[in-house]
């Protein structure tokens, strides 16, 4: 019998784990399931998200590890319908590209001993899962470290297709249902998979949505394997995969469909009918790459900051989609920005630009082919501003702060937060001892939303050090120190509207920004610090 059979080589596979199920219940208490945990999976080429080795967890080893914490943001249901096709999904398969047969003939299966799994015995380790797309050539390729023991007698490789991940989740949720450790690791696959299908995902991103759905199916059999009660679960599981069976280290699937998401997982079987557990898990997408050049991406813009530009289009949907080049125009012929194709997101930030506006950029996508779409152009936009002055009810002080009006007195003159390191007055007398002398930092906090904000501060002789933080980082620190004042009689005003602080390219959405009293830094030995108001992009 010739490559994966479903339902009847999976005969083995259930016996075994139905027997180790038993067994762990004899042995610890527990009934087992499924798989050791493991990471990572090795992508099919460049492109490919990089990767881990997985765990070596032996039996005995089964500790299950913390699952990652749910997403934050509503999850809804993932529904059946959603895992059923990548888009483009076809079994139409051109002439010449007629996959190889696999080097090795797998043998068919045979009914297994009545004999338990006995899981002191070395199970498969490193397991890979790699798609070979090349011409002639396309097949998942699996490999795993051979297992050195007496009895060896091969391996049985588990198969699950995309059509069975919704029943897989649902089998998981069931899971969770009864041992809530596996609820976040149920809620990670169930996000994992409608990132899978939201459609328009480059090569790369798809593997790297894989190596997190293998993270979370590993980390939920091991949790399987320490649940009482769920042989039904492991028999739901065990009958949805396809199997097939080897003497080899290496498997080629050649029985594979175009543009589908797989799953696999492998056993060491022994003489006497003993099962090991099962592998880690490897996944692949088999992509096939077309003929077509990929379509003009739609929905570009370019928003200026100056400096930097944010570049941002609409995903393309071709099922070999590659990734993305931008361009800007110079002198009439365009220039590339990104280094490498841009393979993950829509979206790319050119921070060497003092762009304000009316430069012309362009957009274009590549498949794996390296086939190219038309260029998209946009002309760059300066977003608009906000400001957020000193009494603005945005800022948040804490600490030695005044509030100082130098505008009816100074030319130039501004409205000031002025902020040191304050000695905290001592309690009423009479005390003994006498106390020491404890001082407050002043901090200012704003929070903004932007790519880019800047700060504005007067310089003069009392100032010192500030330091500027965002979202909890330190950024930069600046000397506000400048020899403004009365100076042997002689006044010198100080400089007013002086930008302190600048970064550009923050991400998306909120951030916070922190000033802060440095406590060092005046020449005169001062080190108070100030600002007048922050700009945001």
């Amino acid at each position: 019998m010739k490559g994966f059979k479903k339902h009847i080589a999976a005969t083995l596979l259930l016996g075994a784990v139905l027997l180790a199920c038993a067994f762990l219940a004899v042995s610890y208490g527990v009934p087992a399931s499924s798989p050791a945990v493991g990471e990572g999976r090795d992508g099919a080429d460049a492109a490919s998200a990089s990767l881990v080795h997985p765990d070596d967890l032996s039996p005995g080893m089964m500790t299950p590890r913390a699952c990652q914490e749910p997403r934050t943001e509503e999850i809804a249901a993932a529904p059946a319908a959603a895992v059923a096709a990548e888009p483009g999904a076809t079994e139409t398969r051109e002439p010449e590209e007629t996959p190889q047969e696999p080097e090795e003939t797998p043998q068919g299966p045979d009914e297994p001993n009545a004999s338990a799994v006995d899981p002191s015995l070395p199970a498969p380790t490193d397991f890979t899962a790699t798609f070979n797309y090349g011409v002639g050539q396309r097949r998942s390729e699996l490999t795993w470290t051979a297992v050195s023991y007496p009895g060896l007698t091969g391996y049985v490789l588990a198969r699950w297709a995309q059509n069975d991940f919704a029943s897989m989740l649902d089998i998981f949720q069931q899971l969770a249902a009864s041992n809530p450790a596996a609820a976040p690791c149920a809620s990670d696959l169930q996000a994992q998979f409608l990132v899978l299908y939201q459609g328009g995902l480059t090569y790369t991103e798809k593997n790297a949505t894989m190596d997190a759905i293998e993270a979370d199916v590993d980390q939920l059999f091991t949790i399987l394997f320490s649940t009482p009660g769920t042989g039904s679960l492991v028999q739901q599981l065990v009958a949805l995969a396809d199997t097939a069976q080897t003497t080899n280290t290496y498997y080629y699937d050649n029985s594979i469909s175009d543009n589908i998401y797989y799953l696999y997982i492998a056993v060491a079987n022994y003489n006497n009918g003993d099962t090991s557990a099962p592998s880690n898990s490897g996944g692949v997408f088999s992509v096939r790459p077309d003929r077509t050049a990929p379509a003009t991406p739609t929905g570009f813009t370019a928003t200026a900051y100056d400096p930097g530009v944010a570049l941002e289009w609409d995903r393309n949907t071709e099922a070999d989609l590659a990734g993305y080049d931008v361009f800007v125009m110079q002198g009439g012929s365009p220039v590339q920005l990104n280094p490498s194709l841009i393979t993950t997101g829509t979206e790319f930030f050119y921070e060497d630009i003092g762009d304000a506006g009316g430069t012309t950029y362009r957009v274009r996508a590549v498949d794996l082919r390296s086939r190219r779409s038309g260029l998209a152009s946009a002309v760059s936009v300066l977003a608009p501003a906000t400001y957020y002055y000193a009494d603005d009810p945005a800022w948040v002080c804490s600490g030695s702060w005044d509030l100082e009006d130098y505008r009816a007195i100074e030319t130039s003159g501004g409205l000031l937060w002025v902020g040191h390191w304050g000695e905290v007055p001592p309690p009423d007398p009479p005390y003994s001892p006498p106390p020491v002398p404890t001082y407050t930092q002043a901090s200012a906090s704003l929070q903004f939303t932007g790519r880019r904000v800047r700060v504005y501060s007067a310089r003069y002789w009392a100032c010192g050090n500030v330091n500027f933080y965002i979202d909890g980082e330190l950024e930069d620190t600046f000397n506000l120190y400048y020899d403004g004042g009365y100076t042997n009689g002689t006044y010198i005003p100080p400089l007013w509207q002086q930008r302190s602080f600048q970064i550009t390219g923050l991400s998306k959405g909120p951030h916070t920004l922190i000033i802060e009293a440095a406590g060092s830094g005046g020449a005169q030995g001062q080190h108070f610090v100030n600002f007048e108001y922050a700009e945001s992009r």
